[in-house]
């Protein structure tokens, strides 16, 4: 990750946190299946926001000042995968990104 730009690492950091929040909806659902499948994905989210959050802190950024994207929709596990989806395709943005700009 610390060959992403600032602008994809805010992207993907935006994206990350939307969809923490929309996990920390349904983490508390009343079936301890889904409890235990969304405090999963919701553990991970945190950590991969954890880590994002340390390799912008290295750049001199500041997290707090990141526009996060609104999380106002139902949740649904059909918006959780395209959440999960466009965090993929940052990730893989910003690798394409820094290959065809660099000489590697």
């Amino acid at each position: 990750m610390t060959v992403a730009t600032n602008q994809a690492l805010e992207t993907i950091y935006g994206e990350v946190k939307r969809h923490e929040a929309c996990l920390a909806k349904v983490e508390r659902s009343a079936f301890r299946v889904e409890r235990d499948i969304f405090g999963s994905l919701l553990a991970e989210s945190r950590a991969i926001g954890h880590d994002l959050e340390n390799v912008m802190i290295e750049r001199n950024m500041s997290p707090d000042q990141i526009d996060i994207p609104s999380a106002n929709q139902t949740v649904t596990p059909h918006s959780l995968i395209d959440q999960r989806n466009k965090i993929r395709d940052s990730y893989a943005a910003a690798i394409a990104d820094f290959t065809t700009q660099s000489s590697v």
